[in-house]
């Protein structure tokens, strides 16, 4: 099947959650090379650039969490293939298209605010402004490098920054840069919430396994959980709600293979307990 494939010009790749020896395993058995294998832990300190010419060389990619499948996917549209890409689960949702929107790129997050859905570009390295009616965007403002997550409160919008390891603010009226907060303490801004009510920005940060928690200012005020096997712990975070209502913040954690940690949706109170 994956010779018939290849005469047809189709290349055939495994995006997989599972350990390497696995996958490796299951490519043998269909013919695949399973010696061009990327690590999840390889993915973290890949740049984009660097993951555009591997990902056309690679063959497995193992031990990745949904967020990571997705960056896999830009990076081969980027080079130009048309990408197709089968998958079952919760896990795949991100790296699938929600919504056609003209004008975006490479759309990673979108959210809504009153009147209008903000959308981060990894492409463009934008922030853009959708009409919800028309889904066309009307302007939008230039981030100081990929932006990733985003959030808002009041007139700031908050925009998790993958290259500077960061959280960029801006003016949600003019766009401009009004400063960042985060440095040192955020490695990959996944993905983020706003507790309007109790003025607290929650920031999943996939690369230190925990979520750091900021005032709307800035501020460093705490962290939720980290890294471990434990029930109370977060093996792999990608993403986060806020519940005002229950005073919960709830985070979707993809687990790893290697602690024996599943994928769960945990709770945790606003003070941070489990």
């Amino acid at each position: 099947f994956r010779r018939v494939l290849f005469r047809s010009g189709v290349a055939l790749k495994i995006i997989t959650g599972d350990s390497k020896r696995v996958a490796q395993h299951v490519a043998s058995m269909v013919g695949m090379r399973p010696d061009r294998v990327l690590t999840g832990a390889d993915l973290l300190q890949t740049s984009d650039d660097a993951l555009w010419h591997e990902a056309d060389q690679t063959d497995l990619f193992v031990e990745v969490d949904p967020n990571q499948k997705e960056r896999i996917i830009l990076a081969l549209k980027k080079r130009g293939h048309v990408v197709g890409f089968l998958g079952d689960g919760v896990n795949v949702a991100p790296s699938l298209p929600a919504v056609f929107v003209r004008g975006l790129e490479s759309p990673l997050r979108m959210i809504a605010v009153p009147g209008a859905v903000l959308a981060t570009d990894s492409r463009l390295n934008m922030v853009l402004q959708i009409d919800p009616v028309t889904m066309s965007y009307a302007r939008g403002f230039h981030t100081r490098g990929k932006p990733l997550s985003i959030g808002y409160h009041g007139r700031f919008v908050y925009v998790g920054n993958v290259d500077r390891q960061t959280v960029e603010v801006f003016h949600s009226e003019s766009g401009n840069l009004l400063g960042n907060f985060g440095a040192g303490a955020v490695k990959y801004p996944s993905d983020m919430a706003v507790d309007h009510v109790g003025r607290r920005v929650y920031v999943v940060d996939a690369g230190h396994k925990h979520v750091a928690v900021f005032d709307v200012t800035g501020t460093r005020v705490g962290t939720i959980s980290g890294p471990g096997a434990t029930p109370d712990r977060l093996g792999n975070p990608i993403g986060i709600a806020v519940d005002p209502f229950r005073e919960e913040v709830l985070v979707s954690d993809y687990g790893t293979l290697r602690s024996g940690s599943h994928a769960s949706i945990k709770a945790f109170g606003f003070d941070g307990a489990f």
